[in-house]
């Protein structure tokens, strides 16, 4: 079936279907659910999570529309064999665009290229 379970925590303001589709994506992109494998059923995560059928298909629709998944009629969802790779790709757009977000708030606050660079700089030399 799948190696991590999936869990939901209704304190963090984050859609139920997100939180499924991120646990997921995760697992792809660590290796922990490789080309091939199964996702538990729509039926079965959602009896499992205490959510609605619903919710679980929206989250296997995301990770379908991001490439990490895909779904044969009758017999489950499956990770892609280009899900690990899609599932990194995710993850380096979203933080470039988190980047680009940072510095153009960055700029809008008046810091110059330079000070920008030595920031970004400093926070890479962090532990």
């Amino acid at each position: 079936m799948y190696i991590q379970s999936v869990t939901l925590d209704p304190t963090l303001g984050v859609p139920f279907y997100r939180q499924v589709e991120r646990q997921f994506a995760e697992q792809i992109r660590r290796g922990e659910l490789a080309a091939g494998a199964a996702l538990p059923s729509v039926r079965a995560l959602a009896q499992e999570l205490l959510v609605s059928v619903i919710t679980v298909k929206q989250a296997y629709e995301a990770l379908e529309a991001a490439g990490l998944v895909y779904s044969q009629q009758g017999r489950g969802t499956f990770v892609a064999p280009g899900g690990r790779a899609a599932a990194g790709e995710q993850v380096r757009a979203a933080f470039t665009t988190s980047v680009r977000e940072a510095l153009a708030e960055g700029r809008a606050a008046g810091l110059s290229l330079t000070e920008l660079r030595i920031l970004v700089h400093d926070c890479l030399e962090e532990p």
